[in-house]
């Protein structure tokens, strides 16, 4: 009857609109912390390395006061490349750490949606073919009934992985 079709259309509603909005939000969270990672790059190791941008002009010119001869030119020109090697190596090792932390937002953020995707979609099928006018299967029912109750053991899988892999590590395991 006529409450069968409005809980038909509420349930669908509910289905559909909740993955959607679940996917937006996840998308700009990692948007938000990707662009955050990039203003925060600029201050890295390599923002602190006066030296990584510029030529030391200042060993240049204490190395001519002191003897003027080509070997002190030489080693201060050696020593001010070396410094100018190791902050570009740094800001880059600072780039990766901070794409590290984008990475994983965007892992966790796909666990979710999976678990989430895993959980519904038997759901999602019912729905689908009861609006098709098809009969429900019973094996699309079991499995509704099997996996809707782990959607909390998915989270919590997920919420835990990081931590258990970083223990692991510590323990040398």
């Amino acid at each position: 009857g006529p409450s069968e079709i409005i809980f038909l259309v509420g349930f669908s509603f509910v289905i559909f609109v909740s993955p959607t909005t679940t996917g937006v939000t996840l998308g700009q969270m990692y948007r938000h912390v990707s662009r955050q990672e990039r203003r925060m790059g600029s201050y890295g190791m390599g923002a602190l390395n006066h030296n990584a941008p510029q030529e030391n002009n200042d060993d240049l010119s204490a190395a001519s006061v002191d003897g003027s001869n080509g070997i002190n030119r030489r080693m201060s020109s050696i020593v001010t490349s070396v410094k100018s090697t190791v902050g570009r190596l740094s800001s880059r090792s600072s780039a990766n750490q901070n794409n590290r932390n984008s990475r994983f937002v965007m892992i966790r953020a796909r666990a979710y949606s999976t678990a989430f995707l895993l959980t519904w979609l038997w759901y999602i099928v019912i729905i689908v073919l009861q609006l098709a006018g098809v009969p429900r299967p019973l094996v699309l029912l079991y499995l509704s009934n099997i996996f809707s109750p782990l959607q909390g053991f998915w989270n919590f899988m997920i919420f835990m992985y990081p931590k258990v892999t970083k223990a692991k590590r510590s323990r040398g395991g």
